[in-house]
């Protein structure tokens, strides 16, 4: 049984489409950024540590825009995800691509945080709104394991829920155990056992587009998926359960991510491929092909929302300030009396 939860953000992307640092974004009204509202959804969730994963050129803004303030909140550090050949080699192999200035991927950055992670701890994106009680069912799932627990977990969302209007983006999308419900939404009976994933796979360019006079969303299915249907057009339902790297784990995860790293590794200097990445649903999906582990998917009915396109932060702006009129937030978020504050913020999701 785990009693301190840690929750790690993933805090080093580029933002490439975005074209800032979206990481440290004013998203709230007194100049919250979702980093701020995701912390405070955690504590009240149950956890009581935040890890944040950043690169070295962005610390000083962090730390002045985010990091100072949370500080004096709860226990936060943060740690650096390393693009040097020679840090890299204490994650057991030397990069292909020493001169790259991209990152390598979510989960080599969260190879970078193996030495603070001794216990249970949850996953997410630094540019994403996930719903408080996708934290609240993540926080039960794990604080039941121990850290020799090799059941993992993951809260998924209806892909429709997750889609820009600005433009494509790219989901793991999940198929399960129980393949009848593979594309089920979340129903009351279903999120307090979850599902069992089966696999995740990644589709590029998913989107609204207009067909025959109306609007359906279609994707491209990349490499991951089956050989016959590889780099495949297609049609989805907005029904698909969507990853949106909101993962639960226990330490047990890095034996595996490590032995993944070195094939990366191999792989990429056999076929040098400059902007590569490592990704954690890729290896999600080996973990349990290879039998390394389970995870379970709880499905959430919240409506995600998150920053890909510049343009989507006016929208992500306008549905804080909606769950801050209902009363799901004080505004300021981080006040002298937070703490008594958020005891005292409804049951629900925002």
């Amino acid at each position: 049984m785990s009693e301190t939860l840690t929750l790690v953000i993933l805090a080093a992307g580029l933002g490439s489409r975005y074209g800032s640092v979206k990481q440290i974004a004013a998203v709230g009204p007194h100049g919250e950024t979702l980093v701020d509202y995701a912390v405070y959804d955690a504590l009240r969730a149950g956890f009581s540590r935040v890890l944040c994963i950043i690169r070295h050129d962005i610390e000083r803004d962090f730390r002045m825009r985010l990091f100072d303030h949370l500080a004096q909140h709860c226990d936060a550090q943060y740690v650096f995800q390393s693009l040097s050949a020679q840090e890299a080699g204490a994650h057991g192999a030397a990069l292909p691509h020493p001169a790259r200035r991209t990152p390598w991927g979510t989960a080599h950055a969260l190879l970078c945080a193996r030495a603070q992670l001794t216990a249970p701890f949850a996953v997410i994106n630094a540019d994403d709104y996930y719903g408080r009680d996708a934290y609240k069912t993540l926080a039960a799932h794990l604080a039941a394991q121990g850290p020799d627990s090799t059941r993992h977990a993951m809260v998924g969302y209806p892909l429709v829920h997750t889609l820009s209007e600005t433009g494509g983006v790219s989901r793991g999308i999940c198929t399960f155990a129980d393949a009848d419900a593979a594309a089920s939404p979340p129903t009351p009976a279903v999120p307090a056992a979850g599902r069992l994933v089966r696999a995740i796979h990644e589709h590029t360019h998913i989107g609204w587009h207009a067909h025959g006079g109306r609007r359906v969303i279609t994707a491209q299915r990349a490499e991951d998926c089956p050989p016959h249907a590889a780099r495949a057009p297609c049609t989805l339902t907005g029904q698909e359960v969507a990853s949106m790297n909101f993962f639960g784990f226990t330490p047990r995860v890095f034996e595996h991510l490590a032995a993944c790293w070195q094939t990366f590794v191999q792989e990429a200097r056999r076929a040098p491929q400059h902007e590569r990445e490592y990704l954690l649903p890729a290896a999600v999906n080996s973990l349990i092909a290879q039998g390394k582990g389970t995870v379970r998917c709880y499905p959430s009915s919240a409506r995600w929302f998150g920053m890909t396109y510049p343009q989507d932060r006016a929208r992500v702006t306008a549905a804080l300030a909606r769950a801050i009129a209902a009363g799901w937030y004080p505004a300021p978020l981080w006040s002298p009396d937070s703490q008594l504050r958020v005891d005292n913020v409804p049951n629900g999701s925002a």
